[in-house]
């Protein structure tokens, strides 16, 4: 069991495209990923030497059943040569189920950009619930 502070995230998120009319959203959010100073994540095995530059490309369609959501992924990793670009590419569908509950089904692959490494394909599923606070239509609840 490894105990620790792992790495850490910071990025800004663009919205290119808002258009609630036709449910289309389309936004670019740049991050860059590092170890704490100080809390020695790497050697405790709880980060990847280095830092990684990701740039996350999401673009989602409101239907009038469910929402759809594509996510594609450049991981590059900087001064760690040991690391390969990564890419992910990720489909998602949801639905609100209760003005409270939403459900949703993600299908994720990643790999090198090669795609001879490194592959993972992974499904998830879930159930989100609303604990509290005040909203209005259902979208805008889970958005």
């Amino acid at each position: 069991m490894r105990v620790g502070i792992g790495p850490a995230k910071f990025g800004l998120k663009f919205n290119f495209c808002n258009n609630a009319h036709k449910g289309v959203y389309v936004s670019l959010y740049p991050q860059i990923q590092f170890a704490v100073p100080g809390a020695h994540p790497v050697a405790n095995g709880l980060a990847e030497p280095g830092q990684t530059l990701i740039l996350p490309l999401l673009v989602q369609k409101e239907l009038k059943y469910i929402t759809f959501v594509a996510n594609g992924i450049i991981n590059q990793p900087i001064h760690d040569p040991a690391r390969d670009t990564t890419g992910t590419l990720g489909f998602g569908f949801g639905r609100a189920i209760t003005r409270h509950t939403a459900a949703m089904v993600e299908v994720r692959y990643t790999s090198t950009l090669d795609l001879q490494r490194e592959r993972r394909l992974a499904v998830n599923y879930g159930l989100m619930r609303r604990i509290s606070g005040q909203c209005g239509p259902v979208r805008e609840c889970w958005t």
